[in-house]
Parts: C-alpha cells; sequence; structure tokens
C-alpha cells in the first residue's frame, strides 16, 4: 500500500497518563479520514493503564467509523501490557501488517 492512501501514526516510546489527552488529540484528527488508519506502536518502551484504555478506545472507535484499523509494529513492552490487562483483542492486535 502506497504511503499516500493511509494514515500513519507514530506511537512515542512512553505512552502514559501524562501524555494521554495529547496523543487523544493526535488519534482523534485522524477519526473522520476515509484513509487506512496504521498504528505504529514498534517504539513503545512504557505503556500505563491510561495509555491502554485511549489506544482501545481509540481502534474500537475506529474500528465502527470506517476502513479498519492495523498495526505497523508492536513493540514488545506494548504488546506484554496489553496482554496482561486483557486489552490485546480490543486493540487489534492481530492486525499486524509488516508493511512500514
Amino acid at each position: 500500500m502506497d504511503d499516500r492512501e493511509q494514515v500513519r501514526v507514530v506511537l512515542e516510546a512512553v505512552v502514559d497518563i501524562a501524555g494521554v489527552n495529547d496523543l487523544k488529540g493526535k488519534l482523534a484528527q485522524h477519526l473522520a479520514g476515509s484513509q487506512p488508519l496504521v498504528l505504529d506502536g514498534s517504539e513503545v518502551q512504557r505503556v500505563d493503564t491510561a495509555g491502554l484504555q485511549l489506544l482501545c478506545a481509540f481502534v474500537q472507535t475506529a474500528i465502527g467509523a470506517g476502513p479498519q484499523p492495523r498495526w505497523s509494529g508492536i513493540s514488545e513492552p506494548l504488546r506484554e501490557a496489553a496482554r496482561l490487562t486483557g486489552l490485546e483483542a480490543g486493540m487489534a492486535m492481530e492486525r499486524v501488517s509488516n508493511e512500514v
């Protein structure tokens, strides 16, 4: 898929309560679009419950709003935190693509 045909959101190394409002604003601007959304979580080194909840809510909202979101990368800390909290499925982590 061509970069012009998708919206790519690269997550910061730290996804936590301190940055959740900024991330929410960044993610919200992509909900109304019709382009496929790709989340890149490959650089995430630390994530807390607030960050996971935001990502889960965003993915679920995006699924209902239009093209299915997918992941282009999921770091081990992000995947493990989602697994421990039971949010892997809600975050659609099975939708991982090797495309960059």
